[in-house]
């Protein structure tokens, strides 16, 4: 496992347990990993590296999350997408300090959604995912820009 990839593990380990209140866990079944895609968000950075950091969850997760982090079970879908960006710039603004230097500035855009939620671009640099509960799963991608 890269420098990276472990960095993104960790990072997104942490976040997911703190603000999320979900326990991840390896990729046990095949539910786990055939859950079908709820949503996915994007992070754009920019400084010393640029490029942009990806969440997307699976197997009907993002209303939990949501529910677990806003402490409201009937969050409607834009509060829940609103959560899920939010996740992401959690990672992405700790992730990033950590892999580019955290004596330089970085500039992190604002969450937005992923269009086509089944396909996430080829060749992240780093990637995570993580098994939620019975058959919910999160993925997470780090994709750098070539300088």
């Amino acid at each position: 496992m890269s420098a990276c990839e472990r960095h993104l593990t960790d990072v997104a380990t942490r976040t997911l347990e703190t603000l999320c209140f979900c326990y991840p866990m390896p990729l046990l079944s095949n539910a786990h990993r055939d859950a079908h895609v709820d949503a996915a968000m994007s992070v754009a950075f920019r400084g010393p590296i640029s490029g942009r950091l990806v969440v997307r969850v699976c197997g009907g997760m993002l209303g939990a999350i949501a529910s677990n982090m806003l402490g409201d079970a009937d969050a409607d879908t834009r509060m829940q997408r609103d959560a899920l960006g939010e996740v992401a710039n959690v990672m992405c603004g700790t992730v990033i300090p950590l892999i580019g230097g955290s004596n330089v500035a970085f500039v992190l855009g604002a969450p937005l959604p992923v269009v086509v939620l089944g396909h996430v671009k080829p060749h992240p640099v780093a990637e995570a995912s993580f098994g939620l509960e019975q058959s919910g799963r999160v993925d997470v991608f780090l994709y750098l820009e070539a300088a």
